[in-house]
């Protein structure tokens, strides 16, 4: 019998996903984004590090270089500082929904920043999926503006 392990865990994500979203913007609106993500934070560096106990066996990357902490800190502060801010500011400015609609632009950045700085190539399906995503944005950006103007 095949196990469907993998589809169960997609499920759960969006299901997280989504339901993360509503409850950071409630708590964006309320308190404001700074302070929710200063409340967010030591639960984030939390569960990073019981996840990495539990793969690893230990809560710190302890056998890394100096270097490696470096850019690991770099990324924290990139990722959980900064990032994080500007999401829960977009939850509070223009709502979770168009908020996680832009998110889903971050493969396209990808693949965009890859091919201009890393030289990687781009077949047609490739340029496909880049604009799929784009126009399917557009759609819900475009729908959503005509309804608000009539």
């Amino acid at each position: 019998m095949q196990s469907n392990i993998g589809e169960w865990a997609a499920l759960a994500v969006s299901l997280f996903f989504s339901g993360s979203s509503t409850f950071f913007t409630v708590a964006a609106q309320r308190y404001g984004a700074m302070m929710a993500n200063r409340l967010r934070l030591p639960f984030a560096l939390l569960l990073v590090m019981a996840l990495h106990w539990v793969v690893y066996g230990s809560p710190l990357p302890l056998g890394s270089t100096g270097t490696q902490w470096f850019w690991m800190g770099l990324s924290g502060l990139v990722g959980f500082l900064l990032g994080d801010i500007c999401l829960l500011s977009g939850y509070v400015y223009v709502g979770a929904r168009l908020t996680m609609l832009m998110m889903s632009l971050a493969p396209v950045i990808a693949t965009i920043t890859g091919w201009i700085f890393l030289g990687d190539s781009l077949a047609g399906w490739d340029l496909f999926g880049v604009a799929l995503t784009v126009s399917g944005i557009m759609w819900v950006v475009l729908e959503r503006s005509r309804r608000v103007q009539g």
